[in-house]
């Protein structure tokens, strides 16, 4: 008797620090799902005022406030009176019109944008849009919440970008790994969550789905690709 007395002294407290243990995990879980869901709406906030707040900016703007961009033989007005993220997708679309009449590989899409932002005279604060997006996608990917709840605010993210400013990003990206998308963490991430799926159901995409190399597109999910 005392043998089975022994034994189910060490199977109760061994149930017990299992289920204290549980407890306290699930404890310590829910604390950080608190916190996550306490956080998210700032840093979503955070991205929707940084997308807001850009002005255009450019280093040559002249009275007309137009400032004439010249790169590889295209000429191009960049208008105040236009966003930053228009201009740039009005400018892409003219370059690859004027200037090549095939796919543009990684390295020329990255040298697309360095030549359009390079004339922003307020780059940094423009680069600090996309990086805001990352940071609050970062924060979702790793947050201690179920897939579901993390693709359900990774799609409130992309639903405050409108399809001009989700081809900036796409494009910022692009120039940022240097054309070396399948090996970028921040891609795959974003692959993960078919984060640019309104861009390629828009007008946007229309407009330049024949200027990128199907190597790059596939990166980032287009559904003409992947279906």
């Amino acid at each position: 008797m005392d043998i089975i007395s022994n034994i189910f002294q060490i199977i109760t407290g061994t149930m017990s620090v299992i289920i204290a243990l549980s407890v306290f995990l699930f404890s310590k879980k829910k604390h950080k799902q608190d916190a996550f869901y306490s956080l998210f709406p700032t840093i979503l906030n955070r991205v929707k005022e940084s997308i807001d707040n850009i002005q255009l900016s450019t280093t040559r703007l002249n009275g007309n406030k137009t400032s004439i961009l010249i790169t590889d033989n295209c000429n191009y007005s960049i208008f105040a009176d236009s966003s930053v993220y228009k201009n740039f997708c009005q400018y892409y679309v003219e370059y690859s019109r004027v200037v090549n009449n095939k796919p543009y590989n990684g390295a020329k899409v990255a040298n697309v944008w360095e030549n359009y932002v390079s004339n922003l005279h307020n780059r940094a604060m423009f680069d600090s849009v996309f990086k805001n997006i990352y940071i609050c996608i970062y924060n979702i990917d790793n947050a201690e919440i179920s897939v579901s709840e993390k693709e359900k605010c990774v799609r409130l993210v992309a639903d405050v970008l409108n399809s001009e400013q989700l081809f900036c990003y796409m494009i910022n990206i692009v120039h940022n790994c240097k054309g070396y998308c399948s090996d970028d963490e921040t891609t795959k991430m974003l692959l993960k969550y078919n984060f640019f799926r309104d861009l390629f159901n828009s007008e946007v995409y229309a407009k330049i789905e024949n200027t990128i190399d199907v190597s790059i597109i596939r990166c980032f999910s287009l559904p003409q690709i992947n279906n």
